[in-house]
C-alpha cells in the first residue's frame, strides 16, 4: 500500500492501468493474428473502416482498434510480444493491488 497518495490519485493510476491492459490485449490480439489483422487493414477503404473492421471481427473496442492501427508492425516480433505479456501481468498486479488499496480505504 502507497501511504500519503490521495483517493483520487490512487483511482486515477487505477484507470490508467486498466486502459493500458486494453491497449496491450489489443496488441496482442493482433499478435495472435497477425496476417488476418493485416488483410483487414489492406482491404478496407480506409482508416475508419479499417478501425470499424476490426471491431467487428475481433471484438475490440474503438479504442482497442485505433491502437492496433496506430502500431508499428516491427513490434509484432516475438521478442516484443513476450514483453508486452510480461508488461501485462505486471499491470494485472497493479491493478489488484491498486483495487485492494481503494478497498482499504
Amino acid at each position: 500500500m502507497t501511504f500519503g497518495r490521495s483517493v483520487n490519485d490512487v483511482r486515477n493510476d487505477l484507470r490508467n492501468a486498466q486502459e493500458y491492459i486494453q491497449v496491450i490485449e489489443a496488441i496482442l490480439v493482433a499478435a495472435n493474428d497477425a496476417h488476418g489483422v493485416l488483410d483487414v487493414v489492406l482491404l478496407a477503404s480506409g482508416q475508419p473502416a479499417a478501425r470499424r473492421a476490426l471491431e467487428e471481427q475481433y471484438g475490440l473496442t474503438e479504442m482497442q482498434a485505433t491502437a492496433v492501427l496506430d502500431m508499428q508492425l516491427g513490434r509484432l516480433n516475438a521478442v516484443d510480444v513476450a514483453e508486452f505479456e510480461r508488461h501485462y501481468q505486471e499491470l494485472v498486479e497493479r491493478v489488484a493491488t491498486l483495487t485492494a488499496e481503494l478497498a482499504a480505504r
